[in-house]
């Protein structure tokens, strides 16, 4: 059964704001008690990634749905998102002027006009350093855009190259976030497959990549593993491990396989609700 009802969407999207509303989804508010921090990538941002009658950053995304459900009865939890669209590993640390790092965040004025601490995670350790007694939960999705350079080449091997690289930028990431606010509470989570709604026209494609997706996921917990960092199941409530059901997943919950947005991977509105109840099933156990 689903947390979040409608009275709570109804006032996420009264809140929406424009332009960059990753940067700052919530307007700070230094009375608040205590903060929710959100980093990431795209899934984080809540993108969408131009559906007709849907905002390029949807106000139901997973972060906003969280903050939503736990400001419900905790009204002094205030929300900063700093996550940028297709942020890797990579870009999180050094920002998006690497070569072959792509960043929807655009280029180096992206970051000095939006992140005056220059990267995304050079703004979430000042933002931690600057509330180290109000931090109390830090929500991360990464990874998944460190894969870019390997994807349509078939190569198994060239993935996890890419995924060792991404293992230790998120073994550095865990570090500076945990050196700023030690104690704090971070959740990490595991990926969907969007490609597995291939399954019925290209089954070869939708296997690949659930292959892909599982090591993946596998290379995250062990990473959250190591700094003890809780992890939403969101690969298990898209049943990844399970080819028929994930398409079946996939195709309601992502628009990867929807007739007018084929191939964007980013969950619905659905989806992003599934997600949302993932973090949530690990924030309030």
């Amino acid at each position: 059964m689903r947390r979040i009802v409608n009275v709570l969407l109804a006032a996420i999207v009264t809140s929406a704001v424009v332009a960059f509303p990753t940067v700052a989804a919530v307007a700070d508010d230094e009375t608040a008690n205590h903060y929710y921090l959100a980093l990431g990538d795209s899934i984080a941002a809540g993108e969408q990634f131009f559906v007709p009658g849907q905002p390029f950053y949807s106000p139901t995304g997973y972060v906003p749905l969280v903050h939503a459900t736990l400001s419900a009865t905790d009204t002094k939890l205030n929300l900063k998102n700093v996550s940028c669209g297709g942020e890797s590993t990579e870009s999180m640390i050094n920002g998006s002027q690497l070569p072959s790092v792509g960043s929807s965040c655009g280029p180096p004025e992206f970051y000095q006009d939006h992140y005056p601490h220059k990267t995304q995670l050079d703004e979430a350790v000042s933002f931690l350093h600057a509330h180290k007694e109000k931090a109390d939960l830090v929500t991360i999705t990464i990874g998944a855009n460190d894969l870019g350079p390997c994807i349509g080449t078939g190569d198994l091997a060239c993935f996890v190259g890419l995924l060792q690289r991404m293992a230790a930028n998120l073994d550095q990431i865990l570090d500076g976030l945990q050196a700023a606010a030690p104690g704090v509470r971070i959740v990490g989570m595991t990926y969907h497959n969007a490609y597995a709604c291939l399954l019925p026209f290209d089954p070869g494609r939708a296997a690949f990549a659930q292959q892909v997706v599982l090591l993946l996921n596998a290379t995250l917990l062990s990473v959250y593993g190591a700094h003890g960092v809780a992890v939403a199941d969101v690969a298990g409530a898209f049943n990844v491990a399970d080819l028929d059901a994930s398409a079946q997943a996939a195709a309601e919950w992502t628009w990867f396989c929807d007739p007018d947005h084929f191939g964007n991977p980013h969950p619905n509105d659905a989806g992003y609700e599934v997600i949302a109840d993932a973090f949530l099933d690990v924030i309030t156990s």
